[in-house]
């Protein structure tokens, strides 16, 4: 299949689950109506194609999404500020994309999530103290970004948290005593 998305897929009112994955030839914008057209949404895995510009502003309106897998694309811009009131979210990857801006500061508000994959982008800033309030948490992977300032302490109090990548950032200081407990 080559092509783009269709903003008609915003009609499907009814669909739980958007798969398109590494038809490599599917490019352009994510269309923006998803987040307002598609409430019953649970999964949208766009995984290797060539969809371009930023995840829509929105996004947060999708309460029912459980995975949000955008890996290996040309996604770029900002992670949305209302990515964390996906309160049903389990899945997130958003790898080897453009996206380039901080985390955002209550992303430990996604209380669902265990796989929080972020690495290959240009992510700065600092890791949020929030995301020591993620009971399921137990991938986090912020490999090959920007990310600089010290690992919060908070990150040693996350209940079952199993693999942490922090590679090729900016980090400073030691390692908190409570992740090495943990």
């Amino acid at each position: 299949m080559i092509g783009r998305i269709s903003p008609s897929v915003c009609r499907l009112s009814s669909l739980s689950s958007l798969i398109i994955a590494d038809w490599k030839q599917i490019f352009g914008p994510i269309p923006s109506c998803i987040p307002s057209s598609l409430s019953s949404l649970h999964i949208l895995d766009l995984i290797g194609n060539r969809p371009y510009g930023p995840l829509s502003s929105d996004i947060g309106r999708l309460r029912h999404l459980t995975v949000l897998n955008v890996v290996d694309n040309q996604i770029s811009g900002k992670i949305p500020r209302s990515l964390p009131a996906l309160s049903s979210l389990m899945h997130l990857d958003l790898s080897n994309n453009l996206i380039s801006s901080p985390i955002p500061r209550n992303f430990g508000n996604l209380h669902m999530l265990s796989r929080a994959l972020l690495a290959h982008n240009s992510l700065s800033g600092s890791i949020p103290v929030s995301i020591g309030s993620m009971p399921r948490l137990s991938v986090l992977d912020l490999s090959r970004n920007r990310i600089s300032g010290q690992i919060p302490t908070s990150l040693g109090f996350t209940a079952v948290l199993s693999s942490l990548s922090l590679d090729a950032n900016r980090i400073t200081g030691h390692i908190p005593a409570s992740l090495l407990r943990s």
